[in-house]
């Protein structure tokens, strides 16, 4: 795209941040660009409903029937939603000894509702016609977000929530009712809900609501709230934050996509909650892969062993030079930056998932993780940015084919050194800008006619292949066999846009094309056996052992792959499942994650049939050998402290005695299958206990026993609810291990009766 559009989306940012300075609470005008989609107006201008406030919600439900410990649970979900709210609510991005450092560039939001659990309820989302209360939850704030189980149909509730009113919230609960109030983002951290299916039917639930953000494939059971939040705070649009977040922590095969009203509000940032509405007959979609090669064919079957991928850390210096490089290759500036610890103890907005150093430019367009060299830059003026009315524009442009794409991402790739010897090139994949209608004004799946279809900009997609010298178990002969690396710290690609100006030298086009790029594989070598040559491997149980983590436990839930997948992903309503494929490859992970090596996976690609009759497949990626894998956590039993069975209702004060499964028994010897005849982790375990989250002010026990007296509720009676849930958690720590995963959670959930049972008034 062009310097002068450049140029004239800083100042109009300029002129947006000043006028804001200058007139406290101004309800902000529409961009010069932004008009209502034509032809077909069905109504057009839409006056906003906006209160003034910048405001949101968070729903989550990690515990889904049934109640308790196990079922089809989802432990990501409240650091996902609480993630967000931390980051939205925080008044500072950096503090250091209690004194802030720096600032947010934008300003922090007040967090009007968090529901988890039995106070996430359906109805706050279904319109009043169908029974529900939407106009006095999620319409009474700018942003909601859900985090929970989801399909092409809706989101699904869980324990308490889906009995007010039902279990699943879909397309025609919410049918026209979204955004007539201060409604103007939904997002969506559920698989599948944005799939074409029934994309008509869910652009139908929009009646001012400016965007649908979500993913049209599954997605991984990862915290995408807490840096879909830090984008929104640095910055980014709404759709840039949502996509970037999902790019950072997805692995391979995933698809994140944007559902807009209008096409200029892929633009959105936190100041448009303010702006004039539309609602007519179109709308379009905005579809984002986040990687793409599946890991290739590796016969299992005929290996026993695979090498060891030891990884080098960077050094200081090494880590300076890089950075100083990526601000030379993108032309950020590099000078301010701040680098943050996301270990838990020194930063508590962050969740426990992730331990590391990552250093972030000024802006934000520029991200680094010190310790492995992992990179991302987003040009914010560029990159996931809805083209604009350039009539103005009369400067010549060249088109970029996606073959030119290729020349230039190799150019940019090479010329800067960030293009390692282990990578290869794969595909382009275009991500596309889809507009499309329904003449009967219903915009219905069945009344759906595409438009156009526009490519935004192209991705050029490399693959991390690493070979290595195994032995054949039916030849018996050393061969070299190429291995796929997967997960998001194994991805490399280069955006590049798709018109620059005309007349560029080769030195400029590259400057001016690549718009964002991802990358820096950690480096790795394979060592030797000390006194010999012989370079070190690591014995792998069979696939068909591997594959028994798969199996659905008898309630039809995922339970031990929800502990040992290194990318889970959650799916609720599983009638049956059948195992269609199976590789080997290894494990990278995202940026902040602690790994010593690559991680050896089985790599099982699984079809699910939903109790709906929908298909649903992905890849589930189970690490090869034991050592890899995080600890076995399971509440084993609980009690009062006299030893009978917990009430279905407890008070406040009353003892409760936990006890865990001894983690350094097998699964088999743990009540699983008996082919998983192995102890998951080293073999030494550190047991915490929490209750709703993991922090230090939350922990109430230590060892494999724990007894505790119930405390205070730390979130409100809702409404007319009796009780309070509340989450216990179970933490088993490998204390052997210095690479992610090396913890794993249990969970089980309590209805505790606060002293003094006042109900709620809805709002």
């Amino acid at each position: 795209m062009s310097n002068n559009k450049r140029w004239r989306f800083v100042f109009l940012n300029f002129l947006v941040i000043c006028s804001l300075l200058l007139t406290p609470g101004l309800v902000l005008a529409d961009e010069p660009d932004q008009q209502p989609d034509a032809p077909g107006t069905a109504t057009g201008v839409k006056p906003t409903a906006d209160d003034g406030s910048l405001e949101f919600g968070v729903w989550w439900a990690e515990d889904y029937p049934p109640a308790g410990a196990g079922g089809s649970d989802l432990p990501a979900t409240r650091p996902d939603a609480l993630g967000l709210r931390n980051q939205l609510t925080s008044t500072c991005r950096f503090r250091l000894f209690g004194i802030c450092i720096w600032n947010w560039p934008t300003p922090s939001w007040t967090a009007r509702y968090v529901f988890g659990n039995s106070s996430a309820w359906e109805q706050d989302w279904k319109r009043a016609a169908a029974g529900g209360t939407e106009n006095s939850y999620v319409d009474r704030v700018d942003l909601a977000y859900w985090a929970g189980h989801g399909s092409s149909s809706g989101i699904l509730f869980g324990v308490g929530g889906n009995t007010h009113d039902d279990a699943w919230l879909t397309y025609n609960d919410a049918a026209g009712a979204w955004g007539d109030g201060d409604l103007d983002w939904v997002a969506l951290a559920a698989c599948n809900v944005l799939d074409d299916a029934h994309l008509g039917d869910w652009a139908n639930t929009m009646n001012g609501l400016r965007l649908i953000m979500g993913f049209k494939t599954t997605m991984a059971d990862v915290p995408h709230g807490e840096w879909f939040g830090q984008y929104i705070r640095e910055g980014y649009s709404m759709g840039q934050a949502w996509f970037k977040a999902a790019d950072k922590l997805q692995p391979q095969n995933k698809i994140a996509r944007v559902l807009a009203e209008e096409s200029w509000m892929y633009n959105d940032k936190w100041y448009n909650h303010a702006s004039t509405d539309y609602l007519d007959n179109q709308y379009w979609y905005w579809t984002h892969r986040v990687g793409s090669e599946p890991a290739r064919f590796v016969d299992a079957s005929d290996i026993t062993e695979m090498p060891v991928y030891a990884v080098q850390p960077l050094g200081l210096a090494e880590a300076n030079s890089r950075w100083d490089a990526l601000g030379s290759a993108t032309g950020v500036t590099t000078t301010d930056f701040i680098t943050v610890t996301t270990i838990a103890s020194l930063s508590p907005t962050r969740s426990a998932l992730e331990v590391g150093n990552i250093r972030t430019s000024q802006n934000g367009e520029l991200e680094m993780d010190e310790n492995a060299g992992l990179f991302a830059y987003n040009n914010l003026g560029e990159l996931w940015v809805a083209p604009g009315a350039e009539s103005a524009n009369t400067e010549a442009v060249q088109s970029i084919s996606a073959t030119d794409a290729i020349t230039i991402a190799e150019k940019f790739l090479k010329d800067n050194g960030f293009l390692p010897a282990d990578a290869q090139y794969f595909e382009v994949a275009a991500d596309t800008l889809t507009q499309a209608t329904d003449a009967g004004n219903a915009r219905s799946a069945q009344g759906m006619q595409i438009v156009s279809e526009q490519t935004m900009v192209n991705q050029v997609i490399y693959s991390r292949i690493v070979t290595g010298t195994v032995t054949s178990k039916s030849r018996g002969v050393a061969e070299t066999v190429e291995f796929s690396v997967m997960g998001p710290g194994s991805k490399l690609k280069v955006y590049v846009d798709t018109a620059v100006p005309a007349g560029l030298s080769a030195a400029a086009l590259s400057q001016e094309a690549v718009i964002g790029a991802l990358g820096g594989y950690r480096s790795v070598q394979q060592p030797a056996v000390r006194g010999t040559n012989k370079l070190l491997t690591i014995p792998i149980l069979p696939a068909a052992t591997m594959a028994k983590i798969l199996d659905l436990n008898a309630q039809k839930q995922q339970e031990l792959e929800s502990m040992f997948s290194l990318s889970y992903v959650p799916l609720g309503n599983i009638d049956s499942r059948t195992i269609t494929s199976s590789t080997l490859a290894y494990w990278e992970g995202p940026m902040g994650a602690s790994q010593d090596q690559l991680i050896p996976v089985h790599a099982i690609d699984v079809r699910n049939v939903l109790t709906d009759s929908t298909v649903v497949s992905y890849t589930a990626y189970i690490p090869a050998n034991p050592t890899f894998m995080p600890p076995l956590a399971k509440i084993e039993s609980a009690t009062t402290g006299t030893g009978s069975q917990i009430p279905a209702e407890v008070s406040v004060g009353m003892t409760l005695t936990l006890s865990a499964v001894d983690a350094t028994k097998t699964l088999a010897a743990a009540g699983y299958d008996a082919a998983l005849d192995f102890v998951a982790g080293s073999g030494d375990y550190l047991y915490n206990w929490y209750v709703d989250e993991v922090s230090a002010e939350t922990k109430v026990g230590v060892g494999r026993t724990a007894t505790f007296a119930v405390a205070i509720p730390s979130e409100d009676v809702k409404a007319d609810n009796r009780a309070v849930q509340q989450t216990l958690i179970l933490e088993v720590v490998d204390s052997n291990s210095n690479r992610e995963p090396n913890k794993s959670y249990s969970r089980m959930t309590i209805n505790v009766i606060p002293p003094l049972f006042l109900p709620n008034v809805i709002r």
